[in-house]
């Protein structure tokens, strides 16, 4: 399900790894993600269930006169 979408958000985060060994990624685009975690596994993780938060308020917010200017 959206393997496309995932393909392509996994494709353009960007990583960094801090000097305690934890990771962050970071998405900017129409929507902007941030999340950090201690493995890069976790970290691509909880940036996918994010995305997944703003994608699902924006779809909500469609429609009911009520859609977000920046998600």
């Amino acid at each position: 399900m959206l393997s496309d979408t995932c393909r392509a958000f996994y494709e353009r985060l960007e990583y960094t790894k801090s000097s305690d060994g934890s990771w962050t990624a970071e998405f900017n685009g129409a929507i902007h993600v941030l999340t950090t975690a201690s493995s890069l596994e976790r970290c691509r993780s909880r940036a996918l269930d994010e995305l997944d938060k703003q994608l699902a308020a924006w779809i909500a917010a469609t429609g009911t006169g009520n859609s977000p200017q920046h998600v």
